[in-house]
């Protein structure tokens, strides 16, 4: 059974008024995964309960669905004003970096500002990035920050587990 016919076994539906199944909305094939996150719903919290509390299994899923419906282009949706959520979704999204050893992509980035000076310590001299493909690396240390975003400042680190 593959993940679509898993998900139709489940009986997953969508949390709309029409109860759309989502193995339906799975058939095909695509180029971009879009997770709606942005409630549009008056008082309704659901989907930002879900971001904070069940982060993880939010990013893990998504990636094992573009993964094995080899989906190039993955997006969460969310609404500017979700800081703490975003929070929690790029310390899940670091931390599953770490764990599988890939470096996410970052889009719209072609070539380093060339009018940083490197002899200034502005940037390193080996400046590496990930223009809009990611990449398997060994990552053994990885910082999640989110310095100003929302007017909160902070940096959380994450660290590969090293067995004895």
């Amino acid at each position: 059974m593959n993940l679509v016919e898993a998900i139709g076994a489940a009986g997953v539906v969508g949390c709309g008024g029409a109860g759309y199944p989502a193995q339906g909305k799975l058939k095909g094939s695509f180029e971009y995964f879009i997770i709606n996150g942005a409630e549009c719903e008056p008082l309704l919290r659901t989907d930002r309960y879900l971001m904070l509390n069940k982060a993880r299994e939010i990013v893990q899923a998504a990636a094992t669905i573009k993964h094995e419906m080899n989906i190039p282009h993955c997006f969460i949706a969310l609404k500017e004003h979700y800081a703490d959520e975003v929070r929690a979704l790029e310390a899940a999204i670091t931390a599953l970096a770490v764990k599988e050893g890939f470096v996410p992509p970052t889009i719209n980035y072609e070539k380093p500002d060339l009018e940083i000076d490197a002899t200034k310590g502005e940037v390193p001299l080996d400046l590496n990035y990930t223009p809009n493909v990611g990449v398997k690396r060994d990552i053994r240390v990885a910082l999640s920050s989110s310095l100003g975003f929302g007017g909160h400042n902070s940096i959380l680190v994450f660290k590969k587990a090293i067995s004895c």
